[in-house]
């Protein structure tokens, strides 16, 4: 089941590499499996302050999240091309999200078929 997030539109953020700016519209909805183990699947738009809209798709078992990214903008374009991990929980004011890029320079699972 989806539904509107009200907590996160019009948030302001802050990263690194990308100018800050406003959470737009979105998606969010999850399922908390019987160990109590929420799966959040969100989708949503960072606004920077430069102009950009950036797509956010993210999926997980809470407090891991994988982040992929969309966008446009040709300043931003490197961020078509990585993924992102976040950890984070539901607080007083919304939604806490530490992010980061992953880089894998020795992978240590590799699954060929």
């Amino acid at each position: 089941m989806g539904f509107y997030n009200p907590h996160l539109v019009g948030k302001r953020f802050n990263a690194n590499n990308i100018a800050p700016g406003t959470v737009g519209s979105g998606l969010d909805w999850g399922i908390t499996d019987g160990s109590g183990t929420f799966s959040p699947e969100a989708v949503y738009v960072l606004r920077t302050d430069d102009g950009a809209n950036i797509m956010v798709k993210e999926s997980g078992h809470a407090p891991n999240v994988l982040l992929l990214f969309e966008t446009g903008s040709e300043e931003y374009a490197w961020m078509n091309k990585i993924v992102g991990y976040a950890a984070g929980a539901p607080n007083d004011k919304g939604v806490h999200l530490d992010a980061w890029q992953v880089r894998v320079s020795n992978p240590t699972l590799q699954i060929r078929c």
